[in-house]
């Protein structure tokens, strides 16, 4: 019985010792910050014969999670595989979100928001040699407000050469990974 006991209050101790560093690194919705920077992975190519038959390309999901605090997007940045930039909006204006919430005359993500912005729709199709890429994302607020939340998808599509705005029927995605690399307080 005491043998039993010890081994759940050893047991206990160790996963609680163990658990505590992936609350202490995961935001759980209440960090704030002024600014920051999140990074994320991302991808966007044509696969297949005569042009491609397959498009791969990435949704980058910015949730402003904050009641009462407008975040910015101060700067957006594509950089490739080599780390050249690609994309930078402080040349080009932010690109249209997929939703219509930010484009280039509004950058301003209000409470609650969410908006998304996809490769296919402002980036070209490219070769091996510059992808995987990185999607950068600069963000200020007024006021300390809840961090900008960034998700990132990959989608695989099917893709007709003949029509190339036209959405081709999903074939697979998967998440990919998002980090707020700098916070100021």
């Amino acid at each position: 019985m005491f043998k039993n006991a010890l081994y759940i209050f050893l047991a206990t101790i160790v996963s609680t010792i163990s658990a505590g560093p992936q609350h202490a690194i995961a935001n759980d919705g209440t960090a704030t910050a002024r600014q920051g920077i999140v990074r994320c992975a991302g991808t966007h190519f044509l696969r297949g014969p005569g042009g491609g038959t397959e498009r791969h390309w990435a949704v980058w999901n910015l949730h402003n999670f904050d009641l009462t605090t407008p975040i910015v997007i101060d700067r957006m940045v594509i950089v490739n595989a080599a780390g050249s930039i690609i994309f930078d909006s402080a040349v080009s204006g932010l690109p249209d979100a997929g939703n219509g919430l930010l484009g280039p005359t509004n950058n301003i993500l209000r409470p609650n928001q969410t908006a998304n912005f996809q490769s296919r729709l402002f980036l070209p199709a490219l070769p091996q040699s510059e992808r995987p890429v990185q999607f950068v994302v600069i963000w200020s607020a007024a006021n300390p407000a809840i961090t900008l939340h960034v998700t990132a998808h990959a989608r695989i599509t099917e893709y007709d050469p003949s029509n190339p705005n036209a959405l081709g029927s999903a074939m697979a995605g998967h998440g990919l990974t998002c980090r707020a690399v700098q916070l100021v307080p």
